[in-house]
């Protein structure tokens, strides 16, 4: 949840309706997402992670946001750099989430 107001907030153009519901179901999903599907991904694309440098990590994260707007419509992002800002943010906010809790 922690990780949705922080991309919320620095995030131009991402809007959220009916706010306090709405973030707290995304960051629901996005922590389910984050334990079950991404590492998936990772595991998938470890070439294209190895071959660039991680940088793949950033469309990886771009297609959980994509997923998160998918189920939780309520969250609007309205163009791809604003899904290029908010994965960035989220593949930062991740890491040090990680350093921390992990």
């Amino acid at each position: 949840m922690v990780l949705i107001t922080r991309i919320h907030f620095a995030t131009p153009g991402l809007s959220v309706r009916d706010q306090i519901r709405i973030i707290l179901l995304a960051g629901l999903i996005l922590g389910l997402v984050n334990v079950i599907v991404k590492p998936i991904l990772k595991l998938l694309s470890l070439p294209l992670i190895i071959l660039t440098a991680g940088l793949f990590l950033i469309v990886i994260n771009i297609f959980v946001l994509m997923l998160v707007t998918w189920l939780v419509p309520e969250i609007v992002i309205p163009d791809i750099m604003s899904y290029v800002l908010a994965a960035i943010l989220l593949g930062i906010l991740n890491t040090i989430e990680n350093l921390f809790f992990v």
